[in-house]
């Protein structure tokens, strides 16, 4: 089962039943009264049939086999808009400090062959399917945390404590490597925001802070910087306008901001409009394990999303970014028309916009679709698939979903299948 919980809490609540007194002669009266005279059944129904604003109460869905892809077991590999390409860092996994960022000058010697496989996606596979490495000589490559329709993100420390970012193009046959952000610091946490832009995070060689940057695709910048916190870990909301980060604060507390985009001004990269509390401590690694299986928006996907069109409905935003809330234990989803939280299907630990206001969760009891319901925290779950299957959105009509499920022989394995709603009878 995929965990992605800071920690597990167990409550126990006990109730206490009172008694009850019973009227043993209104009861003797009653039966008497049913012998002689026994009641009859209405004619017609007792309730009238709704006819409009009901619940599936299942999920009927397609689904391929895309075979397996191997990974180095720890971070969940990317899929292309299209769907039909999957990236994924090759075992064995990066050390903490490289993973997190956080390692300096020298701490990539001995990562030198670290590398990133780009396979097609391809379905009635056998076994594992062809893979073409992403490597540069001179430096190992690590995965990133987004993709767009040109390639997948990496990100490269190298032997001067800097850190670059790249998009490594998505192909069969040469992956070639383009270098987005190659200066003189530590650059990491990338994801694509609109227009060609990159969202990422940026602190000097030796520091220990991050700020927020946002740089076009011709190299001008904007910044969001807090005195007090590192900024890390953004996601784009899918309306392009919004984006989210994690605000680490020096006693290891965790926020999630929200901010605006096009409210940034000069060097601005935007005013932040809401503050969310996380967790009071867990630092960097904490953070991290929020944002595990957060995918920032798919570019592509419009409002008639899959699950939304096979029941002909459109009438609710996408959501997103979605992240695990570990007071919540459970994903919640940024709503930000609203500028509030949306929790979704309690205990899932990894969850997607599956369009007309609900989620595709993996959880304890299975892969379910949520619709939230009115009071916060309660909606009405259904289930999909009896696994916890981990989701990917796509934004392929044909593959809108891609989803891994670990194989239980192998730390470093995992079967790959894509899924969409099944057309109606």
């Amino acid at each position: 089962m995929w965990r992605v919980r800071l920690a597990t809490v167990s409550l126990c609540v006990i109730a206490a039943l009172g008694g009850c007194v019973v009227d043993e002669t209104r009861t003797e009266a009653l039966r008497e009264q049913r012998e002689t005279a026994p009641p009859t059944l209405p004619s017609n129904p007792i309730a009238s049939p709704i006819m409009q604003g009901t619940t599936a109460s299942r999920v009927s869905v397609a689904i391929e086999a895309l075979g397996s892809v191997s990974y180095d077991g720890i971070q969940v590999p990317l899929v292309s808009p299209d769907g039909r390409f999957i990236a994924a860092q090759d075992a064995p996994a990066p050390p903490r400090t490289s993973r997190l960022a956080l390692d300096s000058a020298g701490d990539s010697t001995g990562l030198t062959n670290a590398t990133v496989s780009i396979s097609p996606l391809e379905a009635d596979v056998i076994g594992y399917r062809p893979r073409v490495e992403v490597f540069d000589l001179a430096a190992p490559i690590l995965l990133g945390r987004d993709s767009n329709d040109e390639g997948v993100l990496v990100e490269s420390p190298r032997a001067d404590g800097s850190r670059w970012i790249g998009v490594a193009e998505w192909s069969e046959q040469d992956a070639r490597l383009r270098w987005l952000v190659r200066d003189q610091s530590v650059a990491a946490h990338a994801v694509f925001a609109s227009s060609g832009s990159l969202l990422y995070s940026r602190r000097p060689i030796g520091g220990n802070q991050f700020e927020l940057v946002l740089r076009d695709r011709n190299g001008q910048e904007r910044t969001l910087t807090l005195p007090d916190a590192s900024l890390v870990y953004p996601l784009m909301a899918p309306d392009l306008r919004h984006a989210t980060c994690l605000a680490i604060r020096p006693s290891g507390a965790i926020s999630l901001l929200l901010f605006d985009l096009s409210t940034g001004t000069g060097e601005s990269l935007g005013r932040v409009v809401r503050r969310f509390d996380l967790a009071g401590s867990g630092g960097m690694a904490g953070a991290a394990q929020i944002v595990a299986s957060s995918q920032s928006a798919v570019p592509g996907v419009g409002p008639a999303d899959a699950m939304a069109a096979a029941r002909g409905s459109d009438t609710a935003p996408p959501l997103g970014p979605i992240f695990f809330h570990p007071a919540m234990d459970r994903c919640a989803a940024v709503d930000a028309t609203r500028r509030t939280l949306v929790a979704l299907a309690p205990k899932s630990v990894a969850a997607v916009d599956a369009g007309d206001g609900r989620a595709l969760c993996s959880t304890p009891e299975g892969l379910v679709l949520w619709t939230p319901g009115p009071q916060a925290g309660r909606g009405t779950s259904t289930r999909v698939l009896s696994e916890d299957y981990l989701p990917r959105r796509t934004a392929s009509s044909a593959r809108a979903f891609v989803l891994f499920a670990p194989m239980r022989r192998s730390a470093t394995d995992l079967s790959v299948f894509g899924m969409v709603p099944a057309e109606a009878p």
